[in-house]
């Protein structure tokens, strides 16, 4: 895989863990208990960030490794079929659920009290709205009509992946990259984007392999 780094298995797993925590605690269950202690492990919107973070971080470390621009050339073409293969699976599921009546949020929000899981799954539902979310509107807009709400990142994700992918085609030069990272945080900072994680991760992976030009040379042995 192009963009498999194993290294990096760790830190996805307590991004996630922090994901489920935030839904197990101060957004679904135990949303009006006023939760005061640990709140970094509850933190989802920093979870997200980091799955951004690494994002940038894989689709760019290839590249600086190797310098091979037909290299971004496939993952461009890939990316689009990666992402939406599992929505596809994930939101035919959801609805295969809706359609025999398995789908019983809405009776558990009732008896749990709960407005967030009422909100889901509160539309007309067909194959085909499901396919054109799972497939074109998934990646334009945040809508109440998901079926799979947790979908929102997606639309940051499509199109931070061919902002890096862009920038590592056309910014060809260290100094050139530094100032499109400056360029890209400080913006992303003004418009308060989740964008800018994306070339942050990109930064991170320059700065990777920039060092590992520094290797220790191998043993051979006494003289």
């Amino acid at each position: 895989d192009l963009m498999r780094r194993d290294y990096l298995d760790g830190l996805r797993g307590w991004a996630s863990v922090f994901v489920l925590f935030s839904h197990l605690g101060p957004v679904f269950l135990l949303a009006t208990a006023g939760l005061t202690f640990a709140p970094f492990f509850m933190d989802g919107q920093l979870a997200v960030y980091i799955f951004f973070v690494l994002s940038g971080y894989v689709l760019s470390i290839g590249f600086f490794e190797t310098g091979n621009k037909y290299l971004l050339t496939s993952l461009a073409l890939r990316r689009y079929p990666r992402l939406t293969i599992p929505i596809l699976a994930s939101c035919g599921l959801a609805f295969f659920l809706v359609q025999i009546g398995a789908m019983q949020n809405i009776p558990a929000g009732l008896a749990a009290k709960s407005p967030w899981l009422e909100m889901f799954y509160n539309f007309p539902t067909s194959f085909m709205s499901m396919l054109k979310y799972s497939t074109v509107d998934v990646y334009f807009e945040a809508t109440l009509e998901s079926y799979n709400a947790v979908l929102w990142t997606m639309q940051y994700e499509l199109l931070g992946s061919f902002l890096v992918l862009g920038g590592l085609y056309l910014l060809d030069g260290a100094q050139l990259r530094i100032a499109g990272y400056l360029v890209a945080l400080t913006l992303a900072f003004h418009f308060q984007s989740p964008l800018g994680a994306f070339a942050f991760g990109m930064a991170l992976a320059d700065l990777s392999s920039s060092m590992l030009i520094r290797r220790v040379k191998p043993y051979k042995g006494y003289s």
